[in-house]
C-alpha cells in the first residue's frame, strides 16, 4: 500500500507528457510566429528575412522537446516570462 502522505510533485504520465510537448509546441509557434512578424515589421526595406521563417519550427520543436521533458509547470512559466518581455519590447510598460 501507498503513503497516505503526498509527494512534491505529481506524477506525470507518458500521455501527461505529451500533451505537454504538444500544447509547448503550439505555443512556441504561435509566440515565435509573433516575433518574426515583430523582426519583419521592424526591417520592411530587406529583402531577405532577418530571421527565417524554419526557425519558428525549430524553436517550436525544442520547446516541445522541453515540454516534454519538465512539465506542464516549467512550460507555463517560460511562456509567462517570454510573452511579458514581449509586452515590455512592443507596450514599453508591464501592467
Amino acid at each position: 500500500m501507498g503513503s497516505a502522505r503526498r509527494k512534491g510533485e505529481p506524477e506525470l504520465t507518458v500521455g501527461d507528457r505529451l500533451v505537454t510537448a504538444l500544447m509547448g509546441f503550439v505555443g512556441a509557434f504561435v509566440t515565435m510566429c509573433v516575433v518574426w512578424l515583430i523582426a519583419m515589421r521592424a526591417m520592411p526595406h530587406e529583402k531577405e528575412p532577418p530571421i527565417p521563417f524554419a526557425a519558428t519550427w525549430i524553436a517550436g520543436l525544442m520547446i516541445g522537446a522541453a515540454g516534454f521533458a519538465a512539465g506542464p509547470e516549467r512550460m507555463m512559466d517560460g511562456f509567462g516570462v517570454v510573452w511579458t518581455s514581449i509586452g515590455r519590447i512592443f507596450f514599453r510598460r508591464v501592467d
